[in-house]
């Protein structure tokens, strides 16, 4: 039987996934001869590739970067690489993201990353045989670019001129925040009033977030573990170490507040806030503000009356030029005595009523606004005069019986300055009871706060009409008594029927009565005595009073004569005294004895 010897070689340094023939040929030790040999065709087996290396990169724009490599030595039929990538800074990510690319040159663009952050890149092979090694890692920061919005904006009025405007970093800081501005603007018209901007290092009561390293050894990898994981979005799954040069958490959790004063009452303002980078101004986040009502700074404009009549005033204003508030207005009425009332109104126009004529007055308008009233538009005026009211306490006195007393006090409501009074003196005629004798008697007393007055007769009319007799006397003020005593203060006579004299008899009439005394009446004659004050717009109504003269002594009988009756009897016979028109009839006729002599 016979036996078979196995024979095996091991053939080293051969190139993966290449065809070989292999012969093998039999020889013997003692001859040289060899003797036909068998040959087989042979593929290697395909292995993974190799690392790349030298791998590098370079910030394009601020979302891109440049990377190149080497391909892996000894390494053939390869298909494409296999990139991966995560962020580190600011925002580490527990993943790598993976992109596969199938490149005739190690060289490709990706632009998928973040301004202004760090990346953890490596880079492998793919071949038939798989994914080969990745390469060492890469950590590169893309170029800063402008920054996101600053979040949570708020804007708050702490009184009617300043703002306190409160915002937290962008989510996206896109590079070392370098300032933030905040500006101020009208919201209706888009009129910026307020600039101001800050130094970022200044405000902020906590470090700078910034991805200040850029690392593309694995040194990278000895300062991992030297910080602890806090930016925002770190979760439980993410790995407890990260790059010491990732922010921490706090950063995006500390409020940036700064105050905007010098603003307007009562206005709307729009409130802008942007943050910067070395590549220029971010995105602009806004918010609006009405600021609160503040007191009135100035007076109500044209101010002007509308109406007035003795009685009401209609007065118009437009709103102050500076607007402070929703303006209200308040109104104050002061008279002589000072302050009469005070009304409100939401309207610019308004009357007061309830005024009395002839009188001066001083209104006054203040606008209001939270809650207090500013400076004030004023005017003063007086009321135009009317008619007066009646005389007070008409009082007529009987002094004889041809004088009569009469006195009043002025109106109770002159209702202007008094002008004149008028006195009539009204009696029915016995001869005629058909017609009346009506003296008619004006003084014109104008009575002031401080001035004596004295009356001085400067004519005396008489007019007859049949039986009706009227007569004025005219009195008008003088400053200072006449040097000579006016012939009205002596009883007047006038010849004809009906005369009357009226007599002042006070000449100082600055008291509120005035007396008068009317004389050359008839005795025991019942008159009417009718007084009217004036002013300058007409006369008040009339106030009357009935006042009898005295009785008087009748004047002699005449024609007396007697006849004898009988030795012991006369007749005595008369005439009636011719003195008895207006006096009392003869009650009592008395016939004396008297005592003969005879011759």
């Amino acid at each position: 039987m016979a036996s078979f010897l196995l024979s095996q070689a091991d053939v080293v340094n051969v190139s993966p996934g290449t065809q070989y023939t292999v012969t093998v040929a039999a020889a013997s030790a003692s001859s040289s001869n060899i003797s036909p040999g068998v040959s087989r065709m042979i593929n290697t087996n395909e292995t993974a590739p190799g690392p790349p290396s030298g791998l590098e990169g370079e910030a394009v724009g601020s979302n891109g970067i440049l990377l190149s490599w080497t391909v892996p030595p000894d390494s053939n039929n390869i298909d494409g690489y296999v990139i991966r990538y995560k962020e580190v800074c600011p925002y580490p990510d527990s993943t790598f993201t993976e992109v596969t690319k199938f490149l005739d040159i190690p060289e490709t663009l990706l632009t998928d990353f973040t301004s202004g952050s760090t990346y953890h890149i490596e880079v492998a092979a793919i071949s038939s045989a798989g994914v080969g090694a990745f390469s060492k890692s890469l950590y590169i920061k893309t170029a800063e670019s402008p920054p996101g919005l600053v979040t949570n904006l708020t804007a708050f009025a702490q009184n009617h001129s300043f703002v306190v405007v409160t915002w937290f970093l962008p989510r996206r800081i896109n590079g070392l925040i370098t300032k933030f501005a905040v500006k101020a603007k009208h919201a209706r018209t888009g009129q910026t009033v307020r600039t101001l901007e800050v130094n970022a290092e200044d405000i902020m009561t906590v470090a700078l977030p910034h991805c200040n390293v850029q690392l593309h050894t694995t040194d990278a990898a000895d300062i991992l573990s030297r910080a602890t994981p806090s930016p925002l979005e770190m979760t439980a799954s993410s790995p407890p170490i990260t790059l010491s040069a990732v922010p921490s958490a706090a950063s995006w959790s500390v409020p940036i507040s700064v105050g905007v004063d010098q603003l307007r009452p009562y206005t709307a303002y729009l409130f802008e806030v942007s943050a910067f980078t070395s590549d220029g101004e971010g995105q602009i986040a806004s918010t609006m503000v009405r600021m609160p009502e503040s007191a009135p700074e100035d007076p109500p404009q044209n101010f002007e009356i509308l109406n007035m009549t003795s009685r009401s005033i209609s007065v118009s204003w437009s709103s102050p030029n500076i607007v402070t508030g929703k303006f209200s207005y308040m109104l104050y009425l002061y008279g002589p005595t000072g302050y009469l009332y005070e009304n409100s109104t939401g309207d610019m126009q308004f009357t007061f009523a309830g005024l009395n004529p002839y009188t001066r007055y001083m209104l006054e308008v203040r606008a209001k606004a939270a809650g207090e009233v500013g400076p004030s538009v004023q005017t003063d005026l007086i009321t135009p005069a009317e008619a007066p009211s009646a005389v007070q306490d008409l009082q007529a006195e009987a002094e004889d019986s041809v004088s009569i007393r009469v006195s009043w006090r002025s109106p109770a409501q002159p209702n202007g300055l008094i002008t004149r009074y008028r006195l009539q003196v009204l009696v029915d005629d016995l001869a005629n009871t058909n017609s009346q004798l009506t003296v008619d008697s004006t003084i014109s007393h104008l009575p002031e706060s401080s001035t004596n007055y004295s009356s001085a007769l400067l004519s005396t009319n008489f007019q007859s009409a049949g039986s009706a007799v009227s007569r004025t006397a005219v009195f008008v003020p003088t400053s200072v008594p006449p040097a000579t005593l006016p012939p009205w203060l002596t009883r007047q006579t006038q010849a004809g029927v009906g005369g009357v004299t009226v007599k002042e008899e006070v000449l100082d009439v600055l008291p509120e009565t005035l007396t008068y005394l009317v004389s050359d009446l008839n005795p025991f004659t019942e008159y009417t005595f009718r007084v009217t004050a004036s002013t300058a717009v007409g006369e008040g109504p009339a106030t009357d009073i009935t006042e009898k003269t005295r009785e008087q002594v009748p004047s002699s009988v005449l024609d007396i004569s007697y006849q004898n009756i009988s030795s012991t009897s006369i007749l005595v016979s008369w005439v009636p005294p011719l003195n008895l028109t207006g006096g009392s009839p003869i009650t009592l006729s008395t016939a004396s004895n008297c005592k003969v002599i005879r011759p």
